[in-house]
């Protein structure tokens, strides 16, 4: 049996699990191709995640669990030989590269989106593909002062973590039933849930309780019921969930019913809204339209907060990595198998190779100037990423701060130099986010290299493992980001009168959800009836048939198909209501049903009145109004305008829906809900790109934003996490915070633990598995909705009542849920007594 490492010994008396002069395998083929399968399948996870709510997890440690239990399994299988603890290093260092990857990408290109530009696939490849390897090759220097010089000083928790686990998996401790556990049903409760369509995608919570009897108008209390989010909030704790939860209850329990107080009353919409009356808004288009400003100006204060607090450690560990890497050339290459690294003709090759591959890409479209500052800002951070992830850990290390000084460094370059406009900010975006991916990636490595030294790995074979991992990941997360978006972007049909737009002579064609053919125009600044930015089908003649909604536009959330049913016709009737208003039921006013199945009277109002506009209503018995006889109007695929009719149960034989139908009630079109991604990291860094390079956004409510932020940290209250919940939809801060309180009830159980002991618990590999199979559920059914087969799968019918439940169903399964996640949790350690066999 190998002598125990002791992980915080000096490094001249550290003498690593495997010796030295000992050969054993490490770097074979099956171990990479199964760190590339799982590294892709955590980079689509990541991504999923990281385009949801702007987190994500580390894969380390459930990869290590993964990848022990799948040998044990071979070697009991197929009476091979059991994998070695080098191997088994091998697969959890070339799977660590998808998360961290897919973090820089899915947190930065999707800006690209909003801001009217093209994500292309050989862009988001580019930039995944260069960013690591850049991240790889910038930290290969710095192993020897960082990794092994200051050993016992830079502790490395998730690399350290993750070498308990592969020595007490060599010891016989260690198996993964519970990620497997985790995974199956995260991803069988996804898939009934987001597939089948068996219970709603969050339990909402409205009425007098909420409102407190209706005088909180439009307050509103939803949980996520999503088996990534109750993982996430288990895995960050209960006091990163509230502060999370505490930020989604002032956007939904404050702000809506504040705006809802002052705005009521207006007869014009209140900027920046500019077509919807304010007391006509739901609490989701008032959130649109007001709150994601709000809560982007919290964020990036919150950012910026953040990166301040650090840049003495920035700054610090920027200066010792300068130290270790000189004293590492000082003291020259050792020959002994555990201290070979790649050779620095590699590594210098190798990053002026790239760095002149970043400025030649024509895609990129990189001027000399951006690729000297990708190459200066990605020394730089990924040397800071590495020193203070061996200071607090990968969880708690400011990528995003570093993302956000990069932009705003490089906008205030540009504009020192008059690179000002539209032109430029894909450009600026694109070195952020090429610094973005090679800083993750290099605190991803520097854990990895942490693990290898203390296991007793080959440094050279795990950098070239990393790689491999990184090329791989890349190929997968450019797939993975364009799948997402296509099946979540959808097509709005629009007319603008006599408009005509410029079609460029280059323009691409692409089909119209019609079927007809048309050019796709991108704009990027606001022109004429055009007011917003962002792609657009266009006909020959330069109209505009259709605005191309992206992904992560949350502004028209449906997929348009024509259909009709033979004879069936829908009642014209919204479902409305005015908290606080009641309305005078006049003596032999009309009785006609509602969409619920119920009888109401028939009001008219003559002119607007009491926030209430004029038009025909459906009123209860106590004065309250329920359905409106104006239902809002949405164009079809032909164009022609229709009313949108929303029902809540099977009516004339028309299933329960959202459909457009015609003035006579006969139904012309449905309308698919496919929900958008919030990407809340990708907003804020459009919204520093346009502050800065043109300022075209409402200040007002940004600097509202700013100021919570600045109130939160006065308080004591981590600002950033708090800003995100205000800048998300509180059913998701909800869904987190609920995976919040059942980490404090088990650490209340167990007590104490260490925090080595904490990265391993049942109930983190279990939080784990729920993550990625949850997402990858996610994943499949943006698959699915990409080729348009949502029907096939769609098992609702069987549940008819219960899938349209939006309450006690939903939240009831999710807290099944919780609750074996809790029991999980509170079960022993994995064993990690290391004298056993």
């Amino acid at each position: 049996m190998s002598e125990i490492p002791n992980s915080k010994a000096a490094p001249g008396n550290f003498k690593p699990f495997v010796a030295p002069e000992k050969i054993v395998p490490e770097f074979t083929f099956v171990p990479i191709l199964v760190g590339s399968l799982l590294g892709v399948i955590f980079a689509a996870s990541s991504v999923y995640l990281g385009l949801k709510i702007g987190l994500t997890v580390s894969a380390s440690i459930p990869v290590a669990v993964l990848s022990i239990t799948i040998f044990r399994w071979f070697s009991r299988w197929f009476k091979t030989r059991r994998a070695t603890i080098l191997e088994n290093n091998v697969v959890q260092t070339t799977g660590s590269a998808g998360e961290s990857l897919a973090a820089g990408i899915a947190f930065t290109l999707p800006s690209l989106l909003l801001m009217g530009f093209e994500m292309e696939m050989v862009r988001v490849l580019l930039v995944a593909l260069f960013g690591g390897l850049i991240g790889v090759l910038m930290m290969i220097p710095l192993r020897q002062g960082l990794i092994v010089k200051e050993h016992g000083k830079l502790t490395y928790p998730e690399g350290t973590a993750c070498a308990d686990v592969l020595i007490v998996g060599e010891q016989g401790g260690t198996n993964a039933k519970t990620v497997f556990l985790g995974f199956f049903v995260g991803l069988g409760y996804a898939f009934l849930n987001l597939i089948a369509k068996l219970w709603s995608d969050a339990a909402v919570f409205t009425g007098k309780i909420i409102t407190f009897g209706g005088n909180l108008k439009g307050a509103l209390l939803a949980v996520e019921v999503s088996p990534p989010m109750l993982g996430v909030g288990y895995i960050i704790g209960p006091r990163v969930a509230a502060n999370m939860m505490a930020g989604g209850s002032l956007a939904f329990l404050i702000l809506v019913p504040l705006i809802h107080l002052f705005g009521d009353g207006m007869a014009t919409p209140m900027y920046p809204e500019t077509e919807k009356l304010v007391s006509a808004m739901s609490a989701k288009e008032i959130r649109n339209s007001y709150i994601l400003y709000i809560g982007a100006g919290a964020v990036a204060t919150g950012g910026f907060i953040a990166l301040a607090r650090a840049i003495p450690t920035i700054l610090a560990a920027f200066a010792g990595g300068l130290r270790n890497l000189k004293a590492s050339a000082a003291s020259g290459e050792s020959r002994g198998r555990t201290e070979q690294d790649l050779p620095m003709t590699v590594v210098l090759g190798g990053s002026l190779a790239i760095a002149a591959a970043i400025w030649l890409a024509p895609v990129l479209q990189i001027r000399l100037l951006s690729a000297v500052l990708i190459v200066l800002f990605g020394f730089f951070f990924v040397t800071v990423s590495s020193r203070i992830t061996g200071e607090i850990g990968s969880s708690s290390n400011p990528i995003s701060g570093m993302t956000v000084a990069t932009l705003l460094i490089t906008c205030a370059i540009f504009v020192g130099i008059g690179w000002t406009g539209a032109d430029f900010k894909a450009l600026a975006l694109t070195t952020a986010a090429l610094v973005c991916v090679a800083a993750s990636n290099g605190g991803t490595i520097s854990q990895d290299l942490k693990t290898g030294y203390i296991v007793g790995a080959t440094p050279r074979l795990q950098q070239l493992a990393i790689l491999i991992g990184a090329v791989v990941s890349a190929l997968a997360i450019g797939v993975i980001l364009q799948v997402l978006d296509v099946a979540h972007t959808t097509y709005k049909p629009v007319a603008y009168g006599d408009f005509r737009m410029r079609v460029p002579p280059n323009a691409a064609s692409a089909r119209g959800p019609d079927g007809q053919s048309y050019k796709l125009v991108y704009v990027r600044e606001a022109t004429g009836p055009l007011a917003t930015r962002g792609r657009y089908l266009v006909r020959d003649d330069g109209s505009v048939a259709f605005a191309v909604v992206a992904s992560v536009d949350p502004d028209f959330p449906w997929r348009l198909e024509r259909k009709a049913f033979s004879g069936a016709k829908l009642p014209l009737l919204e479902k409305r209501s005015y908290p606080g208003v009641r309305m005078e039921i006049p003596a032999g006013a009309p009785a006609q049903r509602g969409l619920d199945g119920k009888d109401y009277r028939v009001v008219t109002v003559a002119e607007a009145k009491e926030a209430v506009p004029a038009g025909g209503y459906l009123v209860a018995a106590d004065g309250q109004i329920t359905y409106s006889m104006n239902p809002a109007t949405e164009r079809g695929l032909d164009h022609a305008n229709y009313r949108v009719v929303q029902t809540e149960r099977e009516e004339n034989g028309v299933p329960a829906g959202r459909y457009l139908v015609d003035e006579t009630g006969a139904v012309t079109h449905v309308m698919h809900e496919n929900w958008k991604f919030d990407a809340p990291k990708a907003q804020l860094f459009a919204l520093i790109i346009d502050g800065t390079l043109d300022r075209r956004i409402p200040w007002g409510l940004v600097l509202v934003g700013m100021l919570f932020a600045v109130i939160m940290e006065l308080v004591g209250v981590s600002s950033l996490p708090f800003a995100v919940g205000l800048y998300l939809p509180i059913s998701t801060s909800a869904g987190i915070f609920t995976g919040g309180i059942v980490r404090r009830l088990v650490d209340r159980k167990r007590g104490e633990r260490s925090a080595l002991e904490a990265e391993f618990s049942p109930g983190v590999l279990m939080a784990s598995g729920l993550i990625a199979g949850g997402a990858i559920a996610g994943v499949l059914q943006s698959i699915i909705a990409f080729y348009e087969k949502e029907s096939v799968f769609d098992w609702s019918g069987s549940l008819p009542g219960l899938a349209k439940n939006e309450t006690w169903w939903p939240m009831l399964l999710f807290l099944a849920m919780a609750l074996l996640l809790y029991r999980i949790g509170r079960r022993g350690q994995p064993t990690t007594s290391r004298g056993s066999s």
